[in-house]
């Protein structure tokens, strides 16, 4: 489940990019959750370079927006914030279009500052 060759005690250390995907949808909802314990993990969202999340405390349940889709590509951008007390940051993210149907979810174990990219092109 962690990106390849990265243990889970060890972070990504570097930024990511982690794929295009097409949707037809209008929008869709990004949802994010500690995958771990729950230990202060935090988490930044940017969508198109904009701030729209700017401190998400990480529960054992998902939690996030919906996200109106502009025509064309649509950036997000998951940022660790900090590692919390049993570093490193511990996330799942989930993108579902409007019929609830998965786009793209992952797991993570970010250092803190790293930032993981996903676009989503509306058709």
């Amino acid at each position: 489940m962690l990106p390849e060759g990265h243990g889970e005690n060890a972070g990504l250390k570097e930024d990511a990019y982690w794929g295009d995907y097409n949707t037809t949808s209008k929008s869709v909802r990004i949802l994010y959750r500690d995958y771990s314990a729950i230990d202060g993990d935090l988490l930044r969202v940017y969508v198109n370079g904009d701030v729209i999340q700017p401190r998400v405390y990480l529960t054992q349940g998902f939690s996030g927006f919906k996200l109106d889709l502009k025509n064309g590509l649509n950036e997000i951008v998951f940022q660790a914030i900090n590692t919390g007390s049993s570093g490193p940051n511990t996330a799942e993210y989930r993108i579902v279009d409007d019929n609830n149907k998965s786009i793209s979810s992952k797991v993570w174990a970010l250092a803190t500052g790293v930032k993981v990219t996903v676009i989503v092109n509306k058709l």
